[in-house]
């Protein structure tokens, strides 16, 4: 059975209540820009104003770049808002929700929790993560729910730059419940925890239990640091996404890496690509955007491009058994230094 999907209209309601947009840029991830013409249509037949249909990327609620044109706002669909620090015109965000089949997969994923139980959802499932509560309580089952930080739009919801709503509540708990499929969620809150992460993916029967090999993850991961140690020229890559700017911390890269004496620029990029790296011709990237570019597309890059805490450790100031994903709050200055 497919999973239900929807679209939550009800903020956006509200929104362009407030805002009255004349002309709005709408935005749409991948999977739903084929269906432009008929989003296009429901905004001008709800609100009455024009609508500019986006061609770029629009990987995440965090995916957002100055519009080029004069526009009252920027509409995105199928993202969970996000509370951005400051932007260039309002944002208006349309979530998309996907519903599990909550009864008979939390039934095939009893059996692998441990009491109590973490709770966690990525943007599309935040919406069920209470009735998830309340059937694993049923079953007998301690929960906690984490709050988060101020990125997240509800208690329980993790990113792939921030897993705050698990790391409050890890200690308290055995084991994390994830409302949400594929691997890259699950290898991150399992990476950042130290706990078992049992995923419900809406294209599975059944509950996935994620156990996550850390060595060899951090194998994998050496050759990059390798790579980072042995560079000669580095280039700090800065998002242009008004979500994924850390300029901050890559200043701070900046000038750890010129202290060990690399040669290191700061590099404004929108979308990290193959070609731009190969145009640039750096021996070796640290990306300070989205952690998912860097840990589950980097193979497809080219060059070795790696996160704030893998350069630390090719540079020496940061411990290999500190080593975690990286997260939008990381900062070279509250590392523990290596002696």
């Amino acid at each position: 059975m497919e999973p239900s999907q929807k679209l939550s209209w009800e903020s956006a309601d509200r929104a362009f209540k407030r805002i009255r947009p004349k002309k709005v840029l709408l935005q749409l991830p991948s999977g739903l820009k084929r269906k432009g013409l008929l989003f296009a249509d429901e905004i001008r037949r709800r609100y009455g104003c024009e609508v500019i249909l986006s061609g770029d990327s629009c990987y995440g609620a965090c995916d957002i770049l100055p519009p080029p044109i004069e526009v009252d706002a920027i509409v995105q669909l199928g993202h969970a808002p996000m509370r951005l620090r400051k932007g260039v015109v309002p944002i208006i965000f349309v979530p998309m929700l996907i519903d599990l089949e909550l009864d008979r997969l939390i039934a095939t994923a009893l059996p692998q929790l441990k009491s109590p139980v973490g709770v966690i959802a990525t943007a599309q499932h935040i919406h069920q993560i209470k009735d998830a509560v309340r059937i694993l309580q049923a079953s007998g089952f301690k929960t906690l729910i984490g709050k988060g930080s101020s990125r997240l739009s509800s208690p329980g919801q993790i990113l792939g730059c921030d897993y705050s709503s698990a790391t409050e509540i890890a200690s308290r708990v055995n084991s994390f419940l994830l409302l949400g499929g594929g691997e890259f969620h699950a290898l991150g809150a399992s990476l950042t925890t130290g706990k078992t992460v049992i995923s419900l993916d809406p294209e599975r029967r059944d509950a996935t239990v994620r156990k996550v090999d850390q060595d060899a993850f951090l194998r994998r991961r050496f050759a990059i640091i390798q790579a980072l140690a042995e560079a000669k020229t580095i280039g700090i890559i800065v998002s242009s996404k008004l979500g994924q700017k850390r300029l901050r911390l890559a200043e701070e890269l900046l000038r750890s890496a010129r202290n060990e004496n690399k040669k290191a620029e700061l590099v404004l990029i929108d979308d990290i690509t193959l070609a731009k790296l190969q145009e640039l011709g750096f021996d070796a990237y640290v990306s300070t955007a989205c952690p998912r570019l860097t840990l589950d597309d980097g193979a497809s890059l080219g060059r070795p491009v790696g996160t704030p805490g893998e350069l630390m450790i090719a540079l020496g100031k940061m411990h290999w058994d500190d080593y975690a994903m990286d997260h939008w709050g990381f900062t070279t200055r509250r590392i523990r230094r290596r002696k």
